[in-house]
């Protein structure tokens, strides 16, 4: 399903946080990334980074695809998969 969500925590004062529920299934692959990973990529792009033969290289072409698209920031990114 299409449950791209894009926030950031201590961006803004008061910090304001949205809680999703998700019923997770056998295959799903829940990403948590920091903005240096993820500002330049779209949907399609990450669909790409994450269909990547083992999770680890589906982080490293997500970098790799941040950085070639103009990242300067930190990186950081946990990928669950069920």
């Amino acid at each position: 399903s299409d449950t791209w969500t894009k926030s950031g925590i201590g961006l803004f004062s008061p910090l304001q946080y949205y809680i999703n529920e998700f019923s997770v299934m056998n295959g799903d692959k829940i990403l948590l990334a920091t903005q240096g990973a993820c500002n330049f990529i779209n949907k399609d792009t990450l669909l790409e980074c994450l269909l990547e033969s083992s999770d680890k290289n589906a982080i490293l072409e997500l970098f790799r695809r941040a950085n070639f698209l103009g990242n300067r920031d930190n990186q950081t990114a946990i990928l669950l998969s069920y």
